[in-house]
């Protein structure tokens, strides 16, 4: 095993024929020994792993094979462990024995012997250096020293006298060196790189490199951007590429593991002593990046290792000037940083972290973005075959592998993977997630109501009914006056913090659960209040230790233990919650909202046996929990059992008869497209008292599918209003109906109702869409687009802001619309979406940095979404778009935005592009941007009716899209250089031309007309029949 990884035991041939890669390198290598350039000296420096004994063994090959070279270069190869070499003489020693051993010669071992029986250094030195030259003068060759970690040998075995080895080395007419070296080999007295030495660095393989190197180890010839994950986990190491084949061709998670320990092994005592050698801040801050894998900026690596974020810049710099972490340029501003050698990563999660989650979460990582689906079923299978053949005790790796792969994979993989996996491998993964210790029974957290006085008691239901009359002054007045009455009684100060947290008052609810605690600081309840309110303001620290506090007093508190896990889970600290929610279930004390968290967190790691269970439980004991009905149903339907869920939904609505219920039902069985059974429950829902105008919305949407008149729609709608007439959303959802029904006038009298009423502002953005439908131009269009836009900002919620953006960008408003994105994602950072909108409004403006800064920041969301990769495409070099378009390809195949982006690319054959922009808007004849494309390639091609047939298409668009009046212009232009001024005139001055009417009056004037319009209209024409005539110059 252990020579798998060591390529000085590689044979010539085999040493020619694996060198696959640092072919660069090798050649510039080669043409320094031939004589070509400098001295003949050469250091390879490089991390470990990195190819460095691989291109020495290559550059042997090639002296032996060459005549040229053979002629010239006698090699002295000596190996790592050359750990007896403390003093110059003992180097030239080493290299007659290295020698004397090659050649097999009789007379120079006995003077090799002669040698070492030398005890002064000043002595052995010359005697070594006068019979290297005897044997140099003898063969009429030159001695090549190949001699590996020269840093090490010089610095820390040699030390001193290393100026006296380097001074011999330096005789040309002798020695050349070819060396390796894991830092930059310099002078350490001057800070200066060896004299007279070439630094050849080994950097990390390409992404090119590294799929030449897979596909020769692997055999398999796979697309290049399914490479990239393993350029990411390897960091173009091509020893972790070598070990990552042996696992692809003969996948055994065991193997993998003893390779990687076995390498690890080697390295140990290198990797320690780097960590151990650094100041203990900066140590702390190595290993906390060490332990993030991912590239990670600053702020995110001081919160890992508990600095501020100034102390972690500053020793991330100083690694960096060292060498040891990469830095590279992030999203905006901010810089990312990772560990330059990736076997550091690894040595770090394997030896200082026991956990498998750790030793395999970078492996599963890499298996789920290389494999393509069937391929990562398939070795899914392979893994768990493996682990079978293990007792479950020694089954964690394969458990946590197989739980990580599983995590963020569709629905329908997740299906095969758990069909083909056995029941005894899924039984000793669930009792390997389990808790050791939950605790055995419950003791209820009590409050005391009062002391016994009934005026506190009186008090304090007067206060609760002033709250629920939405009179929160005399509510708080109530309740201080009842802590006067009972100074002891924490419950008045319990009330009033919750009161003021329906005011959303945090600062104050804080204040008034901390003087409840002061009253009872023995009862786990208080503690567990003042933790949630603590929560609610976002002091999670504090939060956390009050939670703690009550568990410490009563480690059964079932409040503190469920406030707690969701405390955990807001966090992302997914282990913990779950933890906490199974000692909750243990006690059975999990509420119907903390099941479905519970459960949403077992889905989200693909352990949806675990959830269903959980789920089940909960329904037997209290079948009244919606929560989790609805999950249950949704996990059984996303595993190919819809009819179990609709059976699931069935029984309970029938035996509870709740309108609730039947409303459920309805809405998976829509869902499910059975609209006839969907309507029926819903139907049912409503006769049985349902008071949600949504239900009301379902049961049309399925009435409209069943092909039912209009009629009888519209007294559904009559209905709801009469039972909600002053609800703004029963009036938003009539608008809606109404809309989807195409009856646009009753829609926007509806909409309107809606503004009139209490809460109803969200109607403002159905308004503003319907009425942009029909004209962006239209002054009340205008009107209320501007009141969406109030409407949205008050919110503060970031998808209804993205989509008003959105019909901002529709009306021509791009400043206004990126002001809008701005709030979007200052309330959610991670919103894909507004990012893309960002990188789309920056490429139509030509600023080519920040459309890619956009585009970049979305995909760093979501690597394979379609619209950020199309709209990097578009503005990036030829080679580089194609990759892109192949990953949104690879993506999703079926999307029309991708055969448009790919027909974009300008080094394809006319017709091949024809061809893919008229599937794309054949898939979507709404692409606009797909005829504004084909419009002047057909005239190219000379099908000029296709032509001005696709700009006649796109022209009545440009009145609600006006962000494609642009690229109409440039089109339109490009087809009045093709000869079709007239053809183009005749079309634009039609009623929809007036749209784009500086442009109708640009080719007027180029054809010496002189038409009557306004200053403006003109001064805008002028400006395109500059463009027309700097075009044809």
């Amino acid at each position: 095993m252990a020579y798998k990884f060591n390529p000085a035991f590689q044979s010539d041939d085999e040493a020619v024929s694996n060198f696959i890669v640092r072919q660069p390198e090798l050649a510039e290598t080669l043409t320094i020994l031939r004589g070509e350039t400098a001295a003949p000296r050469v250091i390879l420096v490089a991390p470990r792993g990195a190819g460095k004994t691989t291109l020495c063994r290559r550059v042997l090959a090639e002296i032996r094979t060459d005549e040229a070279l053979h002629a010239s270069w006698q090699p002295i190869f000596l190996g790592e462990e050359s750990y007896t070499v403390t003093t110059p003489g003992e180097f030239f020693l080493e290299c007659l024995f290295y020698l004397a051993d090659d050649a097999g010669d009789a007379s120079l071992k006995a003077r090799y012997r002669e040698a070492v029986t030398i005890a002064d250094e000043t002595l052995l030195l010359q005697r070594c250096l006068e019979i290297l030259r005897d044997v140099a003068a003898a063969s009429g060759k030159r001695l090549l020293v190949v001699v590996e970690n020269f840093h090490m040998l010089l610095n820390d075995q040699i030390g001193s006298d290393r100026s006296i080895l380097l001074a011999a080395l330096a005789d040309d007419s002798l020695f050349g060196v070819l060396a390796t070296s894991v830092a930059q080999s310099s002078d350490e007295s001057s800070g200066r790189p060896l004299d007279g030495y070439r630094i050849l660095p080994l950097r990390p393989l390409t992404l090119e490199e590294c799929h030449a190197l897979w596909a020769s180890l692997t055999t398999h010839d796979v697309p290049r951007a399914r490479i990239r994950p393993l350029q990411i986990l390897t960091g173009g190491s091509p020893r972790l590429i070598h070990i990552l084949a042996d696992f692809m061709r003969t996948p055994s998670l065991g193997d993998l593991m003893e390779n990687l320990n076995q390498l690890i092994d080697q390295n140990t005592e290198y990797f320690k002593s780097q960590l151990d050698m650094l100041p203990a801040v900066e140590r702390k801050v190595f290993a906390a990046l060490l332990d993030a894998w991912d590239p990670s900026t600053a702020k995110q690596i001081a919160e890992a290792a508990r600095v501020n974020v100034n102390t972690a810049s500053a020793m991330l710099g100083r690694l960096s000037d060292r060498g040891s972490v990469i830095k590279e340029q992030g999203r905006g501003r901010s810089a990312l940083y990772y560990a330059a050698e990736r076997l550091f990563n690894i040595y770090y999660l394997m030896r200082r972290r026991s956990h498998p989650s750790s030793r395999v979460r970078a492996l599963v990582a890499f298996m789920t973005e290389y494999y393509d689906r069937d391929e990562l079923v398939a070795t899914t299978a392979k893994l768990v075959d493996e682990a079978c053949r293990f007792e479950p005790a020694k089954r964690a790796d394969y458990h946590w592998a197989f739980d990580a792969i599983l995590t963020g994979q569709p629905e329908t993989v997740r299906a095969r993977i758990l069909a083909q996996t056995p029941a005894d491998f899924l039984q000793s993964l669930r009792q390997d997630g389990l808790p050791a210790e939950v605790a055995p029974s419950l003791i209820e957290a009590e409050f005391h109501e009062s002391d016994g006085d009934a005026a506190v008691d009186r008090l304090l239901r007067e206060a609760h009914d002033a709250l629920e009359s939405e009179d929160a002054d005399r509510a708080k007045a109530l309740l201080v006056e009842a802590a006067t009455i009972s100074p002891s009684n924490p419950m008045p100060f319990i009330q009033l913090a919750f009161t003021h947290l329906q005011l959303h008052e945090h600062e104050e609810s804080v204040r008034a659960a901390e003087r409840a605690v002061e009253r009872e600081p023995e009862n786990p309840g208080t503690h567990s209040m003042f933790g949630l309110m603590l929560s609610f303001a976002d002091q999670t620290e504090a939060a956390e230790v009050a939670f703690n506090r009550a568990l410490e007093i009563d480690p059964s508190c079932a409040p503190a233990i469920l406030h707690l896990a969701h405390l955990r889970a807001r966090n992302d600290d997914a282990d913990g919650a779950l933890y906490l929610y199974r000692r909750a279930a243990a006690l059975g004390e999990l509420t119907d909202d903390a099941t479905a968290h519970f459960a949403r967190i077992l889905m989200r790691q693909d352990k949806e046996d675990e959830a269903e269970a959980v789920l089940r439980q909960a329904l037997e004991d209290h079948s009244d929990r919606s929560e989790a009905r609805h999950l249950l149903a949704s996990l059984l339907s996303g595993t190919g059992r819809a009819p179990e869920a609709i059976m699931l939904l069935r029984d309970v609505a029938e035996h509870g008869d709740d309108w609730m219920a039947w409303a459920d039902l309805g809405a998976f069985l829509s869902a499910e497209e059975e609209f006839a059974e969907a309507r029926a429950a819903l139907d049912r829902s409503i006769a049985t008292g349902a008071d949600s105008p949504v239900i009301y919305r379902m049961l049309a949407n399925a009435m409209r599918n069943l092909g039912e008149p209009f009629e009888a729609i519209a007294k559904l709608v009559d209905a709801m209003l009469e039972k909600h007439a002053d609800d703004a959303w029963a009036w938003i959802a009539a608008g809606d109906i109404y809309s989807a029904s195409r009856q646009r006038d009753r829609a926007e009298k509806a909409y309107r109702h809606a503004t009139t009423i209490e809460d109803g502002e969200p109607a403002w953005v159905r308004l503003a869409r319907l009425l942009m439908e029909k004209s962006a131009s239209d002054a009340e269009a205008e009107s209320a687009l501007r009141k969406a836009v109030e409407a949205v900002l008050e919110s503060g919620a970031c998808g209804p802001m993205r989509e008003v953006a959105e019909l901002l960008v529709h009306h021509g408003d791009d400043d206004d619309a990126l002001e809008l994105l701005n709030e979007a994602l200052a309330a959610n950072e991670d919103c894909y979406c507004s990012l893309v909108l960002q990188g789309d409004i920056a490429a139509r403006r030509h600023n080519e940095d920040g459309a890619r800064e956009h585009f970049e920041a979305a995909l760093a969301l979501n690597d394979i979404g379609v619209s950020a990769l199309t709209g990097l495409a578009r503005i990036s070099a030829p080679s580089e778009a194609q990759a892109l378009i192949g990953r949104a390809m690879e993506a999703d195949p079926d999307n029309p935005k991708c055969l448009l982006a790919r027909a974009q690319l300008t080094d394809r054959e006319l017709q091949f592009r024809i061809e893919d922009g008229s599937e794309a808007l054949k898939r979507d004849p709404d692409l606009t941007e797909a005829r504004l494309f084909l419009a002047p390639l057909e005239a190219k091609r000379g099908d000029i009716q296709a032509a001005i047939a696709h700009l006649g298409a796109a022209l009545p668009e440009l009145e609600t899209r006006r962000e494609l009046i642009p690229s109409f212009v440039d089109t339109s232009l490009e087809l009045a250089r093709a000869g079709l001024s007239n053809e183009l005139s005749a079309l634009l001055d039609s009623e929809e031309g007036r749209t784009v009417e500086p442009l109708s009056i640009a080719l007027k004037l180029n054809r010496g007309e002189t038409p009557a319009v306004a200053k403006e209209i003109r001064e805008v024409a002028l400006d395109i029949l500059d463009q027309l005539h700097a075009a044809e110059r």
